[in-house]
C-alpha cells in the first residue's frame, strides 16, 4: 500500500507514505537553561554545555555540603520534571538551613586567640583540632536543639516524598515499555501533553480522527524534498526498488483534504520546510516511531564543483559560514546547532562508491534566505554588488568548506538535531556558481542529475533493510 503526504515520503518494509507537494522547544528549554545558569552562578561552577550527567561541585564554604547541578534531559517527561524540581528545591532548602557563619566566626576567634593567621604560608586555611571543634558543636546543638528537631522532621518528610516520586517514575517507564507505549521523545514541547487533541492541520491528520500509530508506527525512513513532481517520481522509484506490493496507481495524497496548501506553492525556503517539519516530527512522535532517519533530497548550486556532483552535508551553515540557525521566538533569538549525523553521512559516502556515475563529496552546505541576492547572483531584479564582490564571496565560502548552496538545510539540521532525529541532506549540484548564475543545462541532463541523490538514498535504505549485500 502507498499513501502520500505532501512533501515527504516515509518508508517501511510494508508500505510507503509519500508527500509530494511542496518543500514542502523553545520557551521551556530556555527556562531550564536559565535555571541551570543561575544555579551555576550561585555555586561557582558550571557543567559543560554538552554534559549528560548531574554535576557535583566542591563543598560550600558555609554549609560544607556539595551542591548538585542536575542535568535537564531534552526528553524529560512531566513526572521526571516534577522529581527534578523537588530534588533541586530540597537541596536548596538543605543548603539554606545548614549554612551558618557561627562556625567560621568561632574558628577565626580561636585562631586569633592563639596568635595564628587564617591561612598558612602555602595559602591553605588553618583549622582547629577535633577537640576544639567539639566544643563549638556542643554549644551549637545545645542552643539550636528545637531548630534541628524541626529540620530532621522536614528532612525525612522530603526524602520520603522524593523516594515515592522516584518509584512512580520507574513504574511509569516500566509500564510504557511493557505495554509498548514507550516512544522516542522527538518533540520538545511540554504543552502537547496537556492537549486532548493535536490537529496536524497542514497534513489533514489528527490524533483523534486517525490512528497514527497504526498508520505510521513502523516508519523507519522519511525522505523530504521541495518539488511535487520530483517527490512523486521518487515515491514510484523507491516502490520499485524495494519491490513493495500494490500498484503505482494506488499512490494517494492523504492530505488532499486540506485547503491551505496554496501557502506552499512556492515550494522552497526555510519557512515552508519549517512548517512541514513541525507537523512531521509531531506525527512521528504521536505514531510512536523509533530509530527514524530523515533525508532531505534536493538540488543546489555548486561552489567549485561541476554540475551533477552529489553533496552530502557535514554542517549546514548560514550566510556568514556559521554552523547555526537563528530562530526568533517571541522577542528572543534562539541559536541552534546545525551539525548533522556524521555516521549516516559517512555511510552514505561509502555507499556512493558502489553506484556508477555518482560523483559524491562531503562538505558544508550554505543555506540562504533568498535565491538571488542572498546567493550572490548577478541576474536578479535587484543587485547592489559587483562581479568581483560576488566571486570574492564565493571564494570565502569555498575556503570555509562550503560545497553547495540551497535554502532549507539549516532549519532542517537544527530541528532534527534538537529533536534527536538522525538526519542527512543529500543534494545534487545543477551548476558551478563560479561559472555562472543561470541554469542552461538541457532538461534531460538535469533530470538525470536529480535522480542521483535519489539513487544514493535508495541504495542506503536497501542496505539498511538487508536487501543488498
Amino acid at each position: 500500500m502507498i499513501r502520500t503526504v505532501r512533501h515527504f515520503v516515509t518508508l517501511r518494509k510494508s508500505s510507503i507514505h509519500t508527500a509530494f507537494s511542496l518543500r514542502s522547544c523553545s520557551r521551556s528549554h530556555g527556562r531550564n537553561s536559565s535555571q541551570t545558569t543561575k544555579r551555576a552562578e550561585r555555586f561557582g561552577f558550571s557543567p559543560a554545555a554538552t554534559s549528560k550527567y548531574d554535576w557535583i561541585g566542591p563543598p560550600d564554604r558555609l554549609s560544607n555540603l556539595r551542591p548538585i547541578i542536575y542535568h535537564i534531559p531534552e526528553n524529560e517527561s512531566p513526572l521526571e520534571r516534577e522529581l527534578r524540581h523537588l530534588r533541586q528545591e530540597t537541596e536548596d532548602w538543605n543548603h539554606d538551613t545548614v549554612r551558618q557563619s557561627e562556625k567560621e566566626e568561632f574558628v577565626k576567634a580561636q585562631l586569633a586567640a592563639k596568635g595564628l593567621p587564617e591561612r598558612d604560608e602555602d595559602g591553605r586555611k588553618m583549622t582547629l583540632s577535633h577537640e576544639e571543634m567539639a566544643v563549638f558543636y556542643k554549644h551549637f546543638l545545645d542552643t539550636n536543639i528545637t531548630r534541628h528537631a524541626t529540620y530532621n522532621r522536614e528532612w525525612y518528610k522530603r526524602n520520603f516524598t522524593i523516594t515515592l516520586l522516584m518509584a512512580r517514575v520507574t513504574l511509569q517507564n516500566t509500564w510504557r515499555t511493557v505495554t509498548g507505549q514507550a516512544r522516542e521523545e522527538y518533540v520538545k514541547n511540554p504543552h502537547l501533553d496537556t492537549m486532548n487533541e493535536d490537529i496536524l492541520y497542514h497534513f489533514s491528520l489528527s490524533t483523534k480522527t486517525h490512528d497514527l500509530p497504526q498508520m505510521f508506527g513502523d516508519v523507519k525512513f522519511v525522505c523530504v524534498g521541495g518539488s511535487a513532481n520530483r517527490m512523486r517520481i521518487f515515491a514510484e522509484f523507491i516502490h520499485e526498488q524495494l519491490e513493495l506490493p500494490g500498484d503505482l496507481a494506488d499512490i494517494k495524497d492523504i492530505c488532499e483534504g486540506t485547503d491551505r496548501y496554496s501557502m506552499y506553492k512556492h515550494g522552497m525556503g526555510v519557512p515552508s520546510i519549517s512548517i512541514m517539519l513541525h507537523e512531521l516530527i509531531k506525527l512521528l512522535y504521536h505514531a510512536r516511531c523509533r530509530d527514524v532517519i530523515i533525508f532531505r533530497i534536493g538540488t543546489s548550486g555548486g561552489v567549485g564543483l561541476p554540475a551533477g556532483t552529489v553533496v552530502i552535508t557535514d554542517k549546514a551553515v548560514d550566510s556568514f559560514f556559521r554552523p547555526q540557525f537563528e530562530q526568533v521566538v517571541l522577542d528572543k533569538v534562539i541559536i541552534r546547532n546545525t551539525e548533522l549525523d556524521k555516521d549516516v553521512a559517512q555511510e552514505l559516502l561509502q555507499y556512493s562508491t558502489e553506484l556508477p556515475e555518482t560523483p559524491t563529496v562531503i562538505g558544508n552546505t550554505m543555506c540562504t534566505h533568498d535565491f538571488y541576492e542572498g546567493q550572490g547572483r548577478l541576474d536578479g531584479a535587484l543587485c547592489t554588488f559587483s562581479t568581483e564582490e560576488k566571486f570574492e564571496y564565493l571564494r570565502k565560502a569555498s575556503e570555509a568548506g562550503v560545497k553547495n548552496i540551497e535554502m532549507e538545510s539549516t532549519v532542517f539540521a537544527a530541528m532534527c538535531r534538537v529533536c534527536n532525529l538522525k538526519a542527512a541532506v543529500v543534494c545534487v549540484t545543477l551548476l558551478n556558481r563560479f561559472e555562472g548564475d543561470q541554469i542552461s543545462t538541457p532538461h534531460c541532463v538535469l533530470t538525470e542529475y536529480q535522480q542521483r541523490p535519489q539513487r544514493l538514498v535508495a541504495h542506503f535504505i536497501k542496505k539498511r533493510l538487508g536487501l543488498l549485500q
